[in-house]
């Protein structure tokens, strides 16, 4: 008769005699923050822990609220604050990237379709961008700072 295993074994035969218990040999092993970094290995694993550091991955997301809700966060992932003016939005990152070279894809939400609001462009203030931090500028059609009902953003880089 055999023996039960333990946790971790599986039964293995060479097709001929009985079967035998071996322990199974993990697959593959966790990446490295550099190895993540780098996006080239077929050979380790991304994991929860790691996946932040992969370059494609975004590193801050934010919705908070400008004309409706003011400053208030709304959902964010690695936000420490914001300060909301008329028009314009600072972000304080709480895991600072390594420069301020670094990529913010932003837009504004509205409720409602409005014609002011439709003509609202948005963007970043190259001046006020820094490792910890960024600024968004919105302006209406007649270039005066407007607030939009929520700005949205996310922010890729190396931190």
């Amino acid at each position: 008769m055999l023996a039960v295993g333990t946790s971790g074994q599986v039964l293995q035969t060479n097709g001929a005699g009985a079967p035998t218990w071996v322990t199974v040999v993990s697959g593959l092993s966790a990446a490295t923050q550099a190895e993540m970094e780098a996006a080239s290995s077929n050979t380790v694993s991304a994991t929860p822990a790691n996946t932040k550091y992969h370059p494609g991955v975004a590193k801050l997301w934010l919705k908070v609220g400008a004309l409706f809700n003011a400053n208030t966060i709304m959902a964010s992932y690695n936000v420490t604050s914001t300060t909301e003016g008329t028009g314009t939005l600072t972000v304080t990152i709480a895991t600072d990237f390594s420069s301020g070279e670094y990529v913010v894809v932003a837009t504004p939400q509205y409720s409602q379709p409005n014609n002011a609001y439709d003509k609202i462009t948005l963007g970043v203030s190259r001046g006020n961008m820094a490792a910890g931090s960024f600024a968004l500028c919105s302006v209406n059609y007649t270039n005066v700072l407007t607030d939009p009902d929520y700005y949205l953003c996310a922010a890729f880089g190396d931190q």
